[in-house]
């Protein structure tokens, strides 16, 4: 039961990458404007950001989704430079992907820039093949009720550091959802808490562990579950220019 969030980073010329964040923030912006004075602010269902205010600024294209939000406006921390010169953009997108929407963001308003993602939903995916920036092997999701036996709670509630929990304007039945990224060696030293068994390969290890909290009646607490998801990464849909020319030298080995 994975409540899908996909992180980004949006990498190219400075010029293109802050221009882009202060386009967005101004698209999120005007929706609030508009929702303080009384107007039609929905963009979707999720309020001032909403990824519809982002749809209805390229016009409206057919056949992109926006039925989701961004976590939080884009605050200048986001954005740095790297070592070669370019600029890298972090955001991060609550209820799907949205690959096609950033696709005709970059191709209309950053034709210079790519980017990468992690998805974390159904599919735990990342096309950051050189672990430029997701270096992660697992991704847990974990939801707490208060029938959450202690000895569990314990053990992974210190790791929340993920929690993508401040979501402007909605409720807060999200507040027990909590996502956390992990090297495998630190999440098998935490999971040993709960079963002593070093000797296990990884996947043996997972399965075993599996196996033992639907034991523990884990299944009959409403609302609590704990999923751990191996990342993929992948070689579809990798970063790409939208500009021809600069794609077919990025193919040709020209550019990064």
């Amino acid at each position: 039961m994975w409540t899908c969030i996909t992180e980004y980073y949006f990498e190219g010329p400075g010029y293109e990458i802050l221009t882009l964040r202060q386009g967005l923030n101004q698209i999120m912006q005007q929706a609030l404007e508009r929702a303080l004075e009384g107007g039609d602010t929905k963009g979707g269902a999720y309020g001032k950001l909403g990824l519809g205010h982002i749809w209805k600024a390229l016009g409206k294209p057919e056949g992109i989704s926006s039925d989701g939000a961004l976590i939080h406006r884009i605050q200048a921390g986001d954005c740095y430079l790297l070592r070669n010169g370019k600029w890298a953009m972090a955001l991060q997108v609550w209820n799907g992907d949205f690959r096609d929407l950033w696709d005709a963001v970059l191709q209309k308003w950053a034709p210079h820039c790519r980017y990468y993602y992690l998805i974390c939903g159904d599919v735990v995916e990342s096309n950051d093949i050189k672990r430029k920036y997701f270096t992660w092997d697992y991704v847990t999701q974990i939801a707490f009720s208060r029938q959450t036996p202690e000895e569990i709670r314990k053990v992974f509630e210190p790791y929340a550091d993920h929690r993508f929990t401040t979501f402007e304007d909605w409720s807060d039945s999200f507040l027990d959802n909590r996502y956390t990224y992990w090297h495998q060696p630190a999440l098998k030293q935490l999971l040993l808490k709960l079963l002593p068994r070093p000797d296990l390969e990884m996947y043996s290890f997972l399965t075993q562990f599996s196996q033992k909290m639907h034991l523990s009646g884990l299944r009959m607490c409403y609302s609590t579950y704990i999923t751990i998801c191996p990342v993929h990464y992948v070689e579809r849909r990798e970063p790409f220019y939208t500009i021809p020319a600069l794609e077919q030298m990025r193919k040709q080995g020209l550019i990064d």
